[in-house]
């Protein structure tokens, strides 16, 4: 196949993919990453990260990259995530869904150029276990997002955009954080062995994900500063990329796989892409920035101005994507059964 060149919607000018590159995977799951040939099917539990090698995604499309997975006769859709190393290589990021155990199909959809990958078999594992209680889990992992966010609030203090904004990262992104809590008191209170099932399910998803131990390190180098971050991270800091898979991750707690709540109650899907409008604010506004004289934004082999000087290369998202396509869910506020 002949690799040319196409300009995206937004006036990127971005190649025709050879969707795949290379024939491996990454699968992290429970802190632990592995890499997984794709002829043997890479492994995963719920919740878990696949990362695979791709080219000429447009990552400034924040819908414009879709992983579908198809599993005992359903099919779910998840838009992915393109990250894109100093170096020009791309890699397509996207959470196992809530799906049985079993054989599944994965394929990669490019929305802007109309290709996909070749299907790509897996294997979904069981959900990870749950140690203690299923609410506490997440009730802890939301209070580190939250503990996250009022933290990238003090950091861009000043610029326009936050802890004295009206468009500050709380104001944008506790909603969704506000939706999982509703969804969980929902469940809490049906009483029914459907509703205890339907909450193991986040809580063994924030398990596979390791967003708990992931939140609560960016928070912690936002908070301590740069000798932290010079000590876990090297040169080279890459908390805004982790920082940007951990807001999906929560985001993706609120698909509940289906449950069905005790009647007059209801239940928010919102997935990750709203918190994608999210985050591409505060990439925005990082690279107004200025890094400080210390480290040079070489660091990573970046040219780029992140706010935050060793950071490595991460998608920028402008204001010229379009909207979600029509297959976005819906982003109804769910409501919190009487008691």
């Amino acid at each position: 196949m002949v690799n040319t060149a196409s300009v995206a919607p937004n006036g990127d000018v971005v190649s025709d993919p050879v969707p795949l590159i290379g024939g491996s995977a990454t699968v992290t799951e429970a802190g632990r990453s592995n890499l997984s040939p794709l002829a043997t099917g890479p492994n995963g539990a719920p919740g878990a990260v696949i990362e695979l090698p791709v080219a000429g995604f447009n990552p400034s499309a924040i819908y414009g990259s879709l992983a579908v997975f198809a599993s005992g006769g359903a099919t779910v859709e998840r838009y992915g995530s393109i990250y894109t190393s100093a170096a020009g290589a791309q890699t397509f990021v996207v959470q196992v869904p809530p799906l049985a155990a079993g054989a599944a199909i994965l394929t990669l959809h490019n929305l802007g150029s109309g290709y996909r990958s070749d299907p790509i078999d897996l294997q979904i594992a069981p959900a990870a276990p749950v140690n203690g209680s299923a609410t506490e889990n997440i009730d802890a992992t939301l209070d580190l997002a939250t503990a996250m966010l009022a933290a990238l609030d003090t950091k861009l203090a000043g610029t326009g955009t936050g802890a004295d904004s009206a468009d500050s990262a709380v104001a944008a992104g506790q909603p969704f954080i506000d939706t999982v809590r509703a969804n969980v008191a929902v469940m809490v209170g049906g009483g029914r062995a459907e509703d205890d099932a339907a909450l193991k399910g986040p809580a063994s998803r924030i398990v596979a994900s390791g967003v708990a131990n992931l939140l609560a390190d960016v928070h912690a180098e936002l908070t301590t500063g740069s000798a932290y971050v010079a000590r876990q991270q090297g040169s080279c800091n890459n908390f805004l990329d982790r920082a940007d898979k951990g807001i999906e991750m929560v985001g993706n707690l609120t698909d509940l796989a289906g449950y069905d709540p005790p009647g007059g109650d209801t239940v928010a899907d919102m997935h990750s892409y709203a918190f994608g409008e999210w985050w591409a604010w505060v990439k925005r506004t990082t690279l107004g920035m200025r890094p400080s004289a210390a480290t040079p934004e070489t660091a990573c082999g970046s040219t780029r101005s992140t706010g935050w000087a060793t950071a490595c290369p991460f998608p920028i998202t402008t204001s010229s994507s379009p909207p979600p396509p029509a297959r976005s869910p819906s982003t109804t506020t769910p409501a919190r059964r009487p008691r």
